[in-house]
C-alpha cells in the first residue's frame, strides 16, 4: 500500500471490518446469551427465539454496510473527484489556503462527510478500550481548535495503522504550521498494512528517553491518599449513626446505616480503582516539539499534545499528598478545555516529587520559569470570606507568565503564559464593593477552570495587575511567532 499522501484525493480506507460489531457488543452479547439459555431441547422454537435470531442478523448485515460505507482519507486540499464506483462521493473544492484535511465519509442512506483542517489540530490521541485491545485495535482522536467535543473519532484501526496515521497527521500539522504552505515533497514512510508485511508490528518511535516515568505502586498510593478525606468522614458519619442507633435500639436504623457504610466504601473502592487505572504504567515523552503520553491498565491512551499549544499548566497537591511530598501537572490546549469531560485538563505527571514536577512543567512550557516565583498576598480584612485558604492564596507577575495559587482541597498553583490570554477582567461583588477589594480573572481560549483569576485584592491594586495583564499579553503575542489554526 502506499503512502497516505500518494493516495490523497483518492479511494477512501475504510476502518477494521469487525468495527461495527466492537461498537455493538454490548447489544450484541446479551442478545446472544438470552438466544443461548433460551434455546428450546427437543421443541419447537418460540416466537421470542426467533425475533432475537432476526435482530441479531439484522445487526450483522447491517454492521456490514455501515462499515462498507465508512472510511477516511487525507484531502489535499486541490479539486478532485473520487473516480472509484464503489466510493463516489461528490467533488471537494477546498477554500484557498485551507490547506490539507481529514476527511470522515460515512452513511449508508444518507451519505456525510466531515472535513477537519490538519492546520487545526490541538492534540491526537489513541485509545485502546478492553474489547478492542482483545483485537489488537485502536481508536484514534482529534482534538481540533473550537471543537466542543473530540472531532471524528475513528474507531477502530488496527493499533499499526492508528500509530502510523497519527504520526502523518502530526507531521503535516507542523510543516503547515511551521511553513504555512503545504507539504511538497515528503520523506518516504511505512504505510498502513505494510508493517504486517515486513513481519513485525508497526511502532512509533521513541528517538528520547522519557522525561518521566510513574512506578505503579505510587500511582496506586496516590490515588487512595487523594480519595481518603471525602469518605473516610462519610464512612466515619454513617458508622456513629449506626452506633448510636444499635444503642437505642433502633434496629432498622443500624441496619440501614451499616448498609449505607457498606456502600460508600464500595463506591470509594471503584472510584480509587478507576484513578489508578487510568494512570497505570505512565510514560512521558518529548519528541519533535511534541509531548506524548502514555498510560492505562484497562484500557490503553496514547496522547500527542504539540507544546505550541498549551494553553497553561496547574499544579496541584491534594491534602494527604503533602505527607511523601507529591505532586501533579496538568496542562490545557484551546480544544481540550472546551470538552466538558477533560475541561480538567490533560495529565503530563499524574504524581511526582516536586522536583519532577517542575521538570515536567519546564519541559510543558520551556519559557517560564517555575524556580523563581514570588506572590502577593490578599488583604487581612478579607480573611474570613476564606479562613482556610486565607494564608495560601496570592497571585504574581511572573517574567514570562500570570501566576496565582489558591484552595486547600486540592491546593492548586497556575500558570499562564501571558502570549495565552484572551481577555483580562476586573469583577466585584457586593461584598467586595464593601470591602473596597475586587477580583481579576486573565482568561484563555476553552476551559473556565483554567483561568487565572486574583481574588479580593486591594481596588487600586486590581487595576494595576490587570493593565499590566493586558500589556505584557499585547507585547507577548507581538513577539510570538504567528500560528495558524
Amino acid at each position: 500500500m502506499s503512502d497516505i499522501r500518494a493516495w490523497s484525493g483518492g479511494a477512501k480506507t475504510r476502518l477494521h471490518p469487525i468495527t461495527p460489531y466492537i461498537k455493538a457488543a454490548h447489544v450484541l452479547i446479551p442478545v446472544v446469551f438470552l438466544l443461548v439459555i433460551n434455546l428450546p431441547l427437543g421443541q419447537e422454537p418460540d416466537m421470542g427465539f426467533w425475533f432475537g435470531l432476526i435482530a441479531s442478523a439484522a445487526s450483522v448485515i447491517g454492521g456490514f454496510f455501515s462499515w462498507y460505507f465508512t472510511g477516511y482519507r487525507i484531502d489535499s486540499g486541490h479539486d478532485h473527484t473520487d473516480e472509484s464506483t464503489d466510493d463516489a462521493v461528490e467533488p471537494t473544492v477546498a477554500s484557498p489556503g485551507s490547506g490539507p484535511e481529514l476527511q470522515i465519509i460515512e452513511g449508508v442512506l444518507t451519505r456525510k462527510r466531515r472535513s477537519i483542517p490538519i492546520s487545526r489540530l490541538q492534540s491526537v490521541e489513541i485509545a485502546q478500550p478492553l474489547l478492542a485491545r482483545m483485537f489488537g485495535l485502536a481508536q484514534l482522536n482529534l482534538e481540533v481548535a473550537g471543537a466542543s467535543s473530540t472531532e471524528a473519532p475513528l474507531a477502530y484501526l488496527t493499533l499499526g495503522e492508528a500509530r502510523h496515521l497519527r504520526g502523518e497527521l502530526l507531521d503535516l500539522s507542523r510543516q503547515r504550521r511551521r511553513t504555512g504552505t503545504d507539504p511538497e515533497e515528503e520523506p518516504e514512510s511505512v504505510a498502513p498494512g505494510d508493517e504486517e508485511s515486513a513481519g513485525e508490528e508497526y511502532v512509533y518511535p521513541i528517538a528520547v528517553p522519557p522525561i518521566a516515568q510513574v512506578p505503579n505502586r505510587r500511582v496506586v498510593g496516590a490515588a487512595a491518599l487523594k480519595t481518603v478525606p471525602f469518605f473516610a468522614f462519610l464512612t466515619l458519619a454513617t458508622a456513629l449513626t449506626s452506633v448510636i442507633s444499635a444503642v437505642l435500639s433502633a434496629t432498622v436504623v443500624a441496619f440501614v446505616s451499616l448498609g449505607i457504610t457498606a456502600a460508600v466504601v464500595g463506591f470509594w473502592g471503584i472510584v480509587w480503582f478507576m484513578d489508578f487505572n487510568e494512570n497505570w504504567d505512565f510514560v512521558l515523552t518529548e519528541q519533535d516539539g511534541d509531548l506524548r503520553t502514555r498510560r492505562g491498565l484497562l484500557q490503553k491512551y496514547s496522547n500527542t499534545v504539540p507544546l505550541n499549544r498549551v494553553s497553561a499548566l496547574r499544579f496541584s497537591l491534594p491534602v494527604l499528598w503533602r505527607l511523601p511530598g507529591w505532586r501533579k501537572v496538568d496542562v490545557t490546549t484551546a480544544s481540550l478545555g472546551m470538552q466538558a469531560n477533560v475541561a480538567g485538563g490533560a495529565p503530563v505527571l499524574p504524581v511526582g516529587l516536586d522536583d519532577q514536577a517542575r521538570w515536567v512543567a519546564a519541559h510543558a512550557l520551556p519559557a517560564v520559569d517555575f524556580q523563581h516565583v514570588e506572590l502577593s498576598a490578599i488583604p487581612r480584612r478579607v480573611w474570613w470570606r476564606n479562613p482556610l485558604t486565607f494564608k495560601i492564596r496570592g497571585c504574581g507577575l511572573n517574567p514570562t507568565a500570570f501566576v496565582v495559587r489558591e484552595g486547600i482541597f486540592p491546593q492548586t498553583t497556575m500558570f499562564v503564559p501571558y502570549a495565552r490570554i484572551q481577555e483580562v477582567r476586573i469583577t466585584q461583588g457586593v461584598l467586595q464593593r464593601l470591602q473596597g477589594v475586587a477580583s481579576v480573572r486573565a482568561r484563555i481560549a476553552g476551559s473556565a477552570s483554567f483561568d487565572a483569576v486574583a481574588h479580593h485584592r486591594n481596588i487600586a491594586e486590581a487595576v494595576e495587575i490587570a493593565n499590566e495583564l493586558r500589556s505584557r499579553a499585547d507585547l507577548a503575542v507581538a513577539h510570538e511567532a504567528p500560528r495558524l489554526g
